[in-house]
């Protein structure tokens, strides 16, 4: 089992059948069962308990190959139970079974009848030291691993339709052959790149698109198909990036690919059969197993009603009360265990105002609050990814001229937008979008409407959706068209975009670092624009070694012919480009160039939900109003809230040394790691005055998570060594 983990990433994977627990058997401190994975132990809670959705449910436990003497065993189980009605229960139970998926298995009884009451009416069942061998006779295929917790008169022999204990399933792979040494790439965002090749002829008109079971592949809806890449000899192939650790299930459909037919569900030719399936492997192991929530309330108690993930069921868990808040009658509470990391979650917390029961609802959606934050920081109807001060302003907008030093290119208005809490999070830098034609960026906007930019912002960053940003947004001038093309090409005029590119790099972006804390690399420097300010958007993206991310929307760019064959002839991978177009416009050359720069992307070796974005707006015509409801999508994209460190994680989850391994002069810790930060090992080796001296950094850990090694050479020729690893 090649994977580098020293625990196990729980990630949802095969349907769950749960069975109501019987009025005897009623999960108070929860059922939990304990496995070795190759000597690794690893503890899942495999009872809903107060509510929620249990970790082992769903969870994918890896791949294990024979031939390389992987191992899992099946150690014990703990159950802890609160009788109902008097009635004792004397006998506590736990069975299992092995099944490959789609066969059913005969289940294994691990009778313990050793039981000890904690308290009036509650009784803690255990069975431990069991030591068995989950793998032993398997051969080629994918498991399931099937539990049950069971109390006195809920056994039966027909026990999948006759129990009252608790039941839940984790999926692993088994493979008789050496697995590879070098391990599957897991990208920053924590998915898979799945590639994909058919040979079809499909017909003029009609192109090969990929669906599946997940959001990445469209959950089974055409419209959200992602497109393959034509190549000669009706290869289609294309590569998507995927969520880990997924049992994905697709199919490979065929679509007429016009703006007229292209959002028409029933456009689509299924083939017959049944769906391709593959187990994707799951990312390096975390420090957490699933999602916590922070939530600052005067309420008297506090409860949070959440759904996560492709899991479609609604459940409620109670939080805890962990102290006072900000003032005198309000209070922090916490509630973890629940959801799967890297997985959206929808919730609302409730909980009672004195008798009134209430819902704190987002000011964002006006319902439910949604994020991918796997830990985060609810205050004030507004999600964080670190702790936030007690009070937290408002984003708002600053209007200056900026000065030009470049001939031909005018002096100008730009509006900047800083984001909340710009003013009392002194310690914390932005990245920075600029975006062209200004006036229509933020409301009110101009003659032609709005994108509401600032709106927009407001409402994802509020729930966690997109990172906190700094928009510079810069008028065009009257001379625009010749500004938005690239050099070479020509608009009644020549192309002078090169001279506009100097203006923003020279001018524009000094002017905004020197005023505010940014973030200045090419990663967290961004440009976005529309129809012409689309095309100059990938000019300085594909041209310039300045703008590491790119939004492209209703690019027009029939006018630029030789910067278009120029994006034909190089290889222009390197950056993350968003891009879109709108089937109403009424352009069919709008559509055509979408398709084609789509094409050329995949060609040049760009990945679906990777490096690179393409949407469609159904109906949306070419014009303002539709580019305001298509930026929440781009900002999602291109400001993932994965591309920044989730600080409130690092202080819940600190580093610790998971284990150690000394030989031959050398001790080496492997720790748990989280993204964007470094770790130092350090040494001290006088008791009585600790002073501690750094041993080893670490790269910056680029993963949302992942297990770094650090070791010391000199620790056994030391009369005595301490250690500790800092987080910076």
């Amino acid at each position: 089992m090649k994977t580098p983990a020293l625990g196990i990433l729980l990630s949802l994977a095969a349907a769950a059948i749960s069975v109501e627990a019987a009025y005897q058997f009623v999960s108070d401190g929860g059922t939990f069962v304990d496995l070795e994975l190759n000597g690794v132990p690893a503890t899942f809670h495999m009872s809903p308990s107060t509510g929620g959705k249990p970790a082992f449910d769903g969870a994918d436990l890896g791949t294990f190959s024979l031939a390389d003497g992987d191992s899992l065993f099946l150690s014990g189980f703990t159950n802890e139970t609160l009788e109902s009605g008097g009635q004792d229960i004397f006998v506590g139970g736990f069975v299992h079974r092995v099944q490959k998926t789609g066969q059913a298995g005969a289940f294994i009884t691990n009778y313990n009848t050793g039981w000890a009451e904690v308290t009036t009416g509650r009784e803690k069942h255990f069975a431990n030291g069991m030591n068995i061998n989950l793998l032993a006779g398997l051969t080629n295929g994918i498991y399931e691993l099937e539990v049950y917790a069971f109390a006195q008169g809920n056994f039966s022999p027909n026990l999948l339709a006759d129990n009252g204990g608790s039941n839940y399933i984790a999926t692993f792979m088994v493979t008789e052959e050496p697995l590879p040494e070098s391990e599957v790439e897991v990208t920053e965002h924590g998915k898979i790149l799945v590639g994909f090749s058919e040979v079809l002829d499909t017909g003029f008109g009609h192109d090969l698109y990929v669906v599946g079971n997940h959001e990445d592949v469209g959950n089974w809806d055409p419209v959200h198909a992602r497109k393959l890449h034509w190549t000669s000899g009706n290869v289609w192939t294309g590569q998507v990036a995927i969520q880990a650790g997924h049992a994905l299930e697709y199919k490979l459909i065929t679509r007429t690919n016009t703006a007229a037919a292209f959002c028409d569900g029933n456009n689509v030719i299924w083939p017959e059969g049944a769906n391709q399936s593959t187990l994707l492997p799951p990312q390096p192991s975390g420090p957490y197993a699933a999602k916590a929530v922070y939530y600052l309330s005067g309420w008297t108690n506090a409860n949070l009603i959440y759904q996560s993930g492709s899991d479609t069921n609604w459940y409620a868990k109670d939080m805890v009360r962990l102290g006072p808040g900000r003032t005198p009658g309000e209070f922090l509470y916490v509630v973890d265990g629940i959801g799967q990391p890297g997985d959206r979650i929808q919730f609302v917390p409730n909980g009672w105002n004195g008798s009134v029961q209430e819902y704190d609802h987002s000011p964002a959606t006006g319902g439910d609050y949604y994020t991918r934050l796997d830990v985060l920081f609810l205050q004030d109807g507004q999600i964080y990814n670190y702790w936030p001060p007690a009070s937290v302003s408002s984003s708002r907008i600053v209007v200056t001229n900026i000065a030009s030093s470049i001939d031909g290119i005018p002096s100008r208005w730009t509006r900047i937008y800083l984001p909340r809490g710009y003013d009392e999070n002194t310690w914390k830098r932005y990245p920075v979008l600029y975006m062209h034609d200004g006036t229509n960026v933020f409301r009110p906007g101009g003659i032609y409407g709005t994108w509401a930019a600032e709106t927009n912002a407001d409402h994802l960053t509020s729930l966690g959706m997109m990172r906190e940003v700094i928009i510079a947004a810069v008028d065009n001038s009257s001379n625009r068209t010749a500004e938005y093309m690239p050099p070479g090409d020509r608009y009644n005029q020549p192309g002078i975009a090169n001279l506009y590119a100097d203006y923003l790099v020279h001018n524009v972006r000094p002017t905004v670092d020197t005023h505010y804390r940014t973030l200045n690399d090419r990663d967290n420097t961004l440009t976005m624009g529309s129809s012409f300010g689309g095309q100059v958007s990938l000019y300085l993206g594909f041209e310039t070694n300045v703008f590491g991310k790119v939004g492209s929307m209703s690019t027009a760019t029939q006018y630029a012919t030789n910067f278009m064959g120029r994006i034909d002839s190089n290889n222009v991978h390197g950056i993350r480009v968003y891009m879109d177009v709108g089937t109403g416009t009424g352009d069919f050359t709008l559509w055509d160039i979408h398709q084609r720069l789509y094409d050329h992307l995949l060609a040049d070796g760009y990945v679906v939900n990777h490096d690179l974005r393409a949407e469609i707006g159904c109906g949306h015509a070419h014009s303002e109003w539709a580019w305001d409801l298509r930026l929440p999508m781009a900002y999602e994209f291109l400001l993932n809230i994965g591309d920044e460190p989730n600080w409130l994680a690092q202080q819940l989850y600190p580093p610790e040394l998971a284990s150690t391994n000394l030989s031959s002069g050398t001790v080496q810790f492997y720790t748990d790691t989280l993204k964007g930060h470094r770790y130092i090992l350090e040494k001290n080796t006088n008791l009585i005055a600790p002073q501690w001296s750094g041993v080893m950094t670490s790269e910056v850990e680029t993963l949302m998570w992942s297990v770094k090694m650090l070791g010391d050479t000199s620790s056994p020729s030391d009369p005595v060594n301490s250690f500790r690893i800092r987080v910076q």
